[in-house]
């Protein structure tokens, strides 16, 4: 369900950054990844209040062992979610720094996953950290275009050029 959104968040946000300016695509960004986020988050609740049922109906009794890795997964698989609408939009825009963190990303994946997923708890848990580590590596590289523009505009006084020189 969470790739669902994420996918359709990219259908929206692509197109728009195209024809948009750089503080429209803070904006639209922003609104995306946030709507992706908030689902996301809701999935992760349902997933972890309601995890023995879901995987119960889904894959029957025989599975319930695993359950309790379902509210996790499923809090990973929100982080890429959220990753992919900023990437995507990104891409659309031009820029590459987002996508090398994404390929840095899938390199940790693979090692964390090879080295310590013998078993299903262990796996979660990789992805866990590794997905943790990349929305949040992707929101440093980023921090200059949405978080600053977002939260501290720039306010350049009429007596002042940017970076409030005195003209």
């Amino acid at each position: 369900a969470t790739a669902v959104v994420a996918l359709s968040m990219q259908q929206i946000v692509v197109p728009l950054v195209r024809r948009s300016g750089r503080e429209a695509h803070a904006r639209m960004l922003a609104w995306t990844a946030g709507v992706t986020g908030a689902l996301a988050a809701s999935a992760f609740l349902v997933a972890t209040i309601a995890d023995e049922l879901i995987i119960r109906l889904a894959f029957g009794s025989s599975y319930v062992s695993i359950a309790s890795v379902l509210g996790p997964y499923t809090f990973a698989t929100g982080c890429f979610a959220v990753v992919t609408v900023v990437v995507s939009a990104d891409l659309a825009a031009g820029r590459l720094r987002s996508l090398g963190v994404v390929v840095a990303g899938a390199v940790a994946q693979t090692v964390v996953l090879s080295s310590f997923a013998s078993t299903a708890t262990g796996m979660v848990t990789g992805q866990v950290v590794v997905m943790t580590a990349l929305l949040f590596a992707v929101a440093v590289v980023r921090q200059d275009r949405v978080v600053v523009s977002l939260t501290w505009k720039r306010r350049v006084r009429a007596d002042r050029g940017p970076m409030g020189v005195r003209s």
